[in-house]
């Protein structure tokens, strides 16, 4: 049976700066930029094309789509996002792309713009709802 080390005094204060600093990290971050876990069936659609993937991700601010079949970096897009029996239809921008080791392209980080008063408030309540509750979500 091995014996645990006691920490130094110099170590016990490094320690707890770095406990104090994580927490004021955790503290500064927007809600537009925390993002939550959300798995849900979405749509998608550009000028010229229909889209179908999954969210795994979304914040105030965008949301990450799982899709094979990506829409091109800046191209604007509307997603439509199903909540409970309705949805919420919000207009964005293709940011960036997730790139598999075989270089075939697996998603898009999509930024919301031109939110209206409704899709905003939407958005916000659900990501309420997420904080809330980590473990079951009806959608």
């Amino acid at each position: 049976m091995s014996k645990w080390a006691k920490l130094s005094e110099k170590d016990q204060k490094e320690v707890l700066q770095a406990e104090k600093q994580l927490a004021k990290s955790e503290e500064e971050v927007s809600p537009r930029q925390q993002r939550m876990r959300l798995n849900a069936k979405v749509t998608i659609r550009s000028q010229t094309n229909f889209f179908m993937g999954f969210s795994e991700n979304i914040s105030e601010g965008g949301v990450f789509i799982s899709t094979l079949s990506p829409p091109s970096i800046g191209e604007k897009i509307e997603v439509n996002i199903p909540i409970g029996e309705g949805s919420i239809v919000v207009q964005g921008i293709v940011r960036w792309h997730r790139q598999q080791p075989d270089g075939s392209l697996s998603g898009c980080g999509v930024e919301f713009s031109s939110l209206g008063a409704s899709a905003k408030q939407s958005i916000e309540e659900l990501i309420r709802i997420l904080r809330k509750e980590p473990l079951f979500v009806d959608l």
